[in-house]
């Protein structure tokens, strides 16, 4: 014990070296992770840093042009991006690249800053830098490009609606009701179509069943014939020129011949002189007859009975046989003629076919009033729940209480059961006079024959041919008897009135037609560039011609494509856009007067066709999206036209003076034909819209404005022509204060409501794209673009920039921490040394 207490001397140097090995361990151990540390906070930096200088880069046309900022997709600028790697590198240690400024190389030689001393924990670090632009962070992305527009006209939007002096939100508020009413106006349209079609199928009812209505007069026409024809057969029969007819072709011809060659004989015999009379010859002998003529013996009774019949029959011209044919003949033709009825529409052999003719039309009626019905239940579906213009709504109430009354069910139902009851009770009674008739005209051509041949036949002919009782006459039943009265009444008993009136929806018609050809016929002509169809920007669709109703009914869809009223930030984005494109983009009225000065964008540059591709139609492309200038124009003329339509339409009802004029041609044809009534009073309004509208177009054209909601006769545009047509004598002399809207006006009302904010942001986006490439290419006013080198896909607007790092251990003892960790311990160490560590940090405009 003793011995081993005088040894432990040095124990303690022992322990503390026991004690430092796995301390030393833990303290380079921890020490190193500082490092490492130290070392990413370094590098999170370092990515941050180059990624903003990735963005100083940006594309400088872009931002010129548009305002708009991307990274730029110039070879040398990318190339310049990936020098800078190195230098971003030196933050790790500065000395080690030894960077000099040039502009500063002097001071920098002054201070000794060419050569950076000191601390450098990082000098060792491998370190990587690299960037790389994040997934539709680009101008090819809507969301995007709709933020920097967005963030462009912040401060601008509202002195640029001071500029246009109109009141947008009102417009736009003013429009979004227009969708109801074109909705409404298109309807109506519909509905007046189908009333003009119903009239004149119900018009050919009422012909064809007015034949039908004759038919009993016609069969009672046959009757009478038939009985004439009796009557005359019979006297024909009875006469005494048949008699004597009858007595000569019941003889035998030979024998007749032969007594009347006899009685010949006799005649000549006793003509001649039987005495011999010597006449004297040359040298005065006389001479006489070489035999005496031998006398014929006399007539027997028989031959005279022959000769008298024979004599009776040729000495009355009425006993001829052609003369009784002809006498026959002309009894049959009354019957004939009666069945044939020349001068009326009805007969035997073609009514059923008039029935059938009836039946088709009253299915077309039944359908035609149901389609009636049905628009007539969707316009007051309409009037009560939708936003509706008052005049408009108010005026449109009016015309439908009036189709009401005239297109009831109940009623439209008769114009099928008339016909069914034709076709059940009617055709089978028409079918059985047929016979009969075939029957009985068989009996009297029998009897006939055998009373020229002559022989006797057996003849009862009936009393009446055709029996009354069997037909039955449609009108037997009340509510067709009533239906076929009305018809009379309005198709037969106002013949001229009805024409007066007809002439004048005709007239209507005519003007609309005139209205609706100057503008389908109207030539476009434009010097604007097309999109090349390889681009695949655009459309290739053909723009249809301009047709009123058309347009109307066009109108009604192409409001219904704009979903943001519902998103007041959508609307705000939209408004945004779509101020931006007008202030960027020329259009068909851009610098086409020559006495101002040249429309400049909103970056300051002049509007020309060097920097603006599609110049003098880029805005119509917005609305109309194809890849043809032309038919960019054409359709955003129509697409004008039809906002002004519908407007035009309901300032028929809005204008007291229009409205109350044609009114009174209206209720003046109801009196004479309520279904005309309807017919012309539509008629008159859609004329009256088409000149209206078609004026406006010239007005637009021409640099002036037009008022967007019509409600005063100075407002109109085509007043002349229109009081021609209606014969009113209002003047509209007097000065409106409504707001007018020239034509990029109405294009941008148009753009808005005809449009979704998609449609806005991708052709926005195209126009860009040609634009920035047609100022990069240096395009002349002939020029083309053969390609694209700038693509708006391309356009970065955010960078991922990364920076990677590797620090191994330089504090921490590898020997140590073998002795200290166990085996996996050290191993698992040894594989942390060897990790890398990436920081990625995104940065954007």
């Amino acid at each position: 014990m003793e011995l081993f207490l005088k040894r432990s001397k040095g124990s303690i140097t022992v322990l503390v070296t026991l004690i430092l090995v796995p301390t030393i361990f833990f303290t380079g151990f921890l020490t190193d992770l500082s490092r490492l540390k130290l070392c990413g906070n370094q590098a999170a930096m370092a990515a941050d840093n180059y990624g903003e200088t990735v963005l100083t880069q940006y594309d400088n046309l872009l931002k010129e042009l548009y305002g708009l900022f991307a990274v730029t997709q110039n070879e040398e600028g990318l190339k310049a991006l990936d020098n800078l790697q190195a230098y971003m590198k030196t933050s790790f240690d500065p000395s080690a690249s030894g960077i000099s400024w040039e502009h500063l190389e002097a001071v920098q030689g002054f201070t000794g800053l060419n050569k950076v001393e000191g601390f450098m924990p990082y000098r060792s670090a491998k370190v990587e830098m690299s960037y790389e632009f994040p997934e539709n962070a680009n101008l090819g992305d809507n969301v995007v490009l709709a933020t920097q527009v967005g963030d462009f006209m912040r401060f601008r939007i509202a002195e640029q609606l001071v500029e246009d002096d109109t009141d947008l939100l009102d417009m736009l508020d003013t429009v979004s009701n227009l969708e109801n009413d074109s909705k409404a106006i298109k309807k109506k349209t519909e509905l007046d179509k189908k009333v003009d079609k119903i009239f004149k199928e119900i018009k050919d009812y009422y012909q064809y069943l007015k034949a039908i209505d004759a038919y009993p007069a016609y069969r009672d026409g046959i009757n009478t014939g038939y009985a004439s024809c009796v009557t005359d057969i019979k006297n024909i029969h009875e006469s005494i020129s048949y008699k004597r007819y009858a007595a000569y072709k019941s003889e035998d011809p030979e024998a007749i011949k032969s007594a009347l060659a006899h009685r010949q004989e006799i005649e000549d015999y006793n003509s001649s002189s039987h005495e011999e009379e010597n006449t004297e010859t040359e040298g005065g002998e006389k001479s006489e007859s070489t035999e005496d003529s031998q006398k014929p013996d006399p007539l027997s009774p028989e031959e005279e009975r022959l000769c008298a019949i024979s004599d009776d029959y040729t000495g009355d011209p009425e006993a001829q046989e052609s003369r009784i044919k002809q006498k026959f003949a002309d009894a049959v033709k009354k019957v004939a003629d009666a069945v044939e009825n020349k001068d009326g529409d009805i007969r035997i052999d073609n009514f059923e076919a008039i029935v059938v003719s009836l039946d088709h039309k009253a299915k077309d009626i039944t359908k035609d009033g149901k389609d009636i019905c049905k628009l007539m239940k969707e316009i007051q579906d309409i009037l009560d729940n939708k936003s509706v213009s008052e005049d408009l709504k108010s005026g449109l109430q009016d015309d439908l209480d009036k189709m009401k009354e005239l297109f009831g069910e109940n009623k439209l139902q008769v114009y099928a059961s008339i016909a069914e009851y034709l076709k059940e009770k009617d055709l089978p009674v028409n079918k059985e006079y047929s016979q009969t008739i075939e029957t009985a005209m068989l009996e009297v051509s029998n009897v006939i024959n055998a009373y020229l041949k002559p022989e006797e036949y057996e003849w009862n002919p009936a009393e009446t041919l055709l029996e009354q009782a069997k037909w039955n006459d449609f009108k037997n039943v009340a509510s067709q008897k009533e239906l076929y009265d009305e018809l009379v009444k309005t198709f037969k008993t106002n013949g001229e009135k009805e024409d007066q009136y007809e002439k004048q929806k005709q007239a209507a018609n005519t003007a609309k037609d005139n209205a609706e050809n100057s503008l389908t016929n109207e030539t476009t002509v434009t010097s604007a560039r097309d999109i090349p169809q390889d681009f695949g920007y655009g459309r290739n669709t053909a723009v249809a011609p301009f047709k009123l109703t058309d347009m109307i009914g066009a109108a009604a869809d192409m409001f219904s494509i704009n979903k943001f009223k519902s998103n007041a930030n959508m609307l705000l984005l939209k408004l945004y856009t779509v101020q931006y494109d007008f202030g960027m983009f020329s259009s068909r009225v851009t610098n086409v007067n020559k006495d101002q000065e040249k429309e400049v964008s909103l970056t300051g540059y002049e509007m020309n066709r060097q920097i603006n591709y599609l110049y003098q139609a880029e805005l119509e492309y917005l609305l109309g999206g194809n890849n043809s200038s032309k038919s960019n124009l054409e359709e955003a003329r129509n697409k004008i036209l039809a906002i002004r339509a519908v407007t035009d339409y309901t300032a028929t009802y809005a204008i007291h003076e229009v409205n109350s004029s044609i009114k009174a041609v209206q209720n003046a044809a109801t009196a004479v034909n309520p279904i005309l009534g309807v017919a012309v009073g539509a008629a008159l309004r859609i004329a009256v819209t088409v000149l209206e509208t078609a004026q406006d177009w010239s007005y637009l054209k021409d640099g002036k404005g037009v008022v967007l909601i019509k409600r005063h006769l100075e407002d109109m545009t085509a007043y002349s022509s229109i009081a021609a047509l209606l014969g009113n004598t209002a003047e509209n002399k007097a000065e409106d204060k409504c707001v007018r809207l020239d034509y990029e006006q109405y294009l941008k009302l148009m753009i808005i409501f005809m449009t979704t904010t998609d449609q806005v942001m991708n052709r926005t986006r195209n126009l860009i794209e040609l634009n920035v490439n047609a100022a990069e290419a240096g395009l002349k006013e002939d020029q083309n673009l053969p390609s694209l080198t700038f693509h708006m896909k391309d356009a970065h607007t955010a960078v991922n920039a990364t920076c990677t790092v590797h620090l191994d251990f330089l504090v921490m003892p590898e020997g140590f921490a073998q002795k200290v960790a166990t085996s996996d311990d050290y191993n698992s160490l040894m594989e942390f040394e060897k990790n890398s560590y990436k920081f990625t940090v995104t940065r954007g405009y």
